[in-house]
């Protein structure tokens, strides 16, 4: 199954089940995903202008997705063969810190907006860690 394939799957399950919380997630996996592409591309010494010919897209769409104003389509399938690794690559966030702060005015942020499903589990991991 491609990584394609499985974000538009992400995208319609999140659209059928999360109504509002869909262009939140999106906007986050946008912004994570450019982040990402921009690091990569950073540790090569890439320009975007570099980068855009190497994917065969324009540098100011190349800015657009390390911003997380898009998502790349065709171009998605190129841009791991450009850097010669997998695409699971990009979706490796785990290297990410936020400072304890940040996690609490993200979580502050958010909790009113779960669907009820996450609300109840966050209460359980909650429950779970403070009982």
């Amino acid at each position: 199954m491609s990584y394609l394939y499985c974000i538009n799957s992400i995208r319609v399950e999140l659209c059928l089940k999360g109504g509002k919380n869909y262009a939140f997630i999106m906007d986050t996996i946008k912004k994570l995903f450019g982040r990402r592409l921009a690091e990569l591309r950073g540790k090569r010494g890439w320009t975007q202008e570099k980068l855009a010919e190497k994917i065969g897209i324009d540098q100011r769409n190349v800015s657009k997705i390390e911003n997380g104003n898009t998502f790349p389509g065709r171009c998605l399938a190129k841009i791991p063969e450009a850097f010669g690794f997998p695409i699971k690559n990009f979706f490796d966030w785990e290297h990410l810190s936020y400072t304890d702060n940040e996690k609490r005015e993200f979580i502050k942020k958010v909790i009113d907006d779960l669907p009820p499903e996450l609300l109840t589990l966050c209460f359980r991991i909650a429950n779970y860690w403070y009982n």
